[in-house]
C-alpha cells in the first residue's frame, strides 16, 4: 500500500473495532471459530461500512474519492487474502502465460505501484497503462476512460 492508503486503511479500522475482533479471532481461535461466533449477518455490514469509509485515491493526497460499497463480504475478503499468503507463488507459472493481458493502474491507487508494475513485468504479453487521476476503482472513478482502453485492447487496438 502507499503511504497515504496505509493511514487511511489504519485510521479507518478503528473505527470498526468489531473488524479487529474478527482479525484477532482468526489468529487465535481459527477461522472456523471466528466465523462462527462473527457469522456473515453480523460482519457483512461492518465491512462494508469500513470500505466505504476508505480513501480509493489515497495514492494522491488532497484529492479523496469514497465509493459507496454494495455486495461486500467480509469472510470472503478475509479468506481470499488469508489463501493468497498460503500459496506457492504464481510468478513462474504467470510467466508463461501466452495471451495478452491489460493491465490498468490508477495513479492515485492506494496500491503501491510496484504491484501492478510487477504484473506488467512477469505477464510477458502485458499491456501496462495508467490512468491518470484516478484510484483503486477505476470503472467507477474514470468509467469512460476505462471503457476506452478496455474496448480497445478488446478489439486488439
Amino acid at each position: 500500500m502507499t503511504e497515504g492508503g496505509l493511514r487511511d486503511q489504519n485510521r479507518a479500522l478503528w473505527d470498526h473495532p468489531r473488524l479487529l475482533l474478527g482479525a484477532a479471532l482468526i489468529e487465535v481461535a481459527g477461522p472456523r471459530a471466528a466465523h462462527a461466533l462473527l457469522p456473515d449477518e453480523a460482519m457483512d455490514g461492518e465491512f462494508e461500512s469500513l470500505v466505504g469509509e476508505l480513501d480509493m485515491r489515497a495514492g494522491c493526497p488532497g484529492r479523496p474519492l469514497r465509493v459507496p460499497p454494495s455486495g461486500l463480504g467480509f469472510w470472503a475478503n478475509v479468506m481470499t487474502t488469508r489463501d493468497a499468503l498460503q500459496v506457492a507463488d504464481p510468478r513462474p507459472a504467470l510467466r508463461r502465460v501466452a495471451v495478452p493481458v491489460l493491465v490498468l493502474r490508477g495513479s492515485c491507487d492506494y496500491l503501491a505501484p510496484e504491484v501492478a508494475r510487477e504484473y506488467a513485468d512477469v505477464l510477458p504479453n502485458a499491456v501496462f497503462r495508467v490512468i491518470d487521476g484516478s484510484g483503486h476503482a477505476i470503472a467507477r472513478d474514470r468509467p469512460g476512460e476505462y471503457r476506452e482502453l478496455v474496448t480497445a485492447f478488446l478489439r486488439d487496438r
